[in-house]
């Protein structure tokens, strides 16, 4: 409902702006939001540009908890984000097409600050994280249904 809001047509600025937080704040409580924002994302583009550029912007996206399996997620959503952005591009050109790439960058941008760090330890970490997703996904899938639905 907040990443709607926050990408409606009208809406007042302090409205947006509120609605953009309250997105920041599910995201920063339940990881699992990155997963539904993946789903809403090209149905609400001018919401999820307004969310990314506020992320980087404000330094939203270093102040979530920094562990491994957040590491992967917001990884995986941000490429995610820019294979729809590249394919959008190129099949849509027109009016978004700015939206896709300026949402493009900001992707770019998180990415990269995920990739900075330890290395290798690093990388151990995020394989981890990746085996331990892979298994939750399989074996709780209603859990993430009900975790979706708190985002909205």
């Amino acid at each position: 409902f907040a990443l709607t809001l926050a990408g409606e047509e009208g809406s007042p600025v302090v409205l947006a702006e509120e609605a953009t937080s309250i997105a920041i704040r599910c995201l920063s409580q339940n990881v699992y939001c990155f997963d539904h924002w993946d789903k809403l994302y090209t149905d609400n583009l001018v919401a999820s540009v307004a969310l990314l550029k506020k992320l980087v912007d404000d330094d939203h996206f270093f102040r979530l908890p920094s562990d491994a399996l957040l590491t992967v997620i917001v990884n995986q959503t941000m490429e995610s984000f820019r294979r729809k952005n590249k394919r959008a591009i190129i099949a849509e050109g027109g009016a978004n097409c700015s939206l896709y790439k300026e949402a493009d960058e900001y992707c770019t941008l998180i990415s990269k600050s995920l990739s900075r760090g330890s290395g290798r330890s690093k990388l151990r970490h995020i394989t981890a994280a990746a085996a331990a997703l892979d298994i939750l996904e399989k074996e709780n899938s209603i859990y993430f249904d009900e975790a979706f639905s708190i985002c909205i």
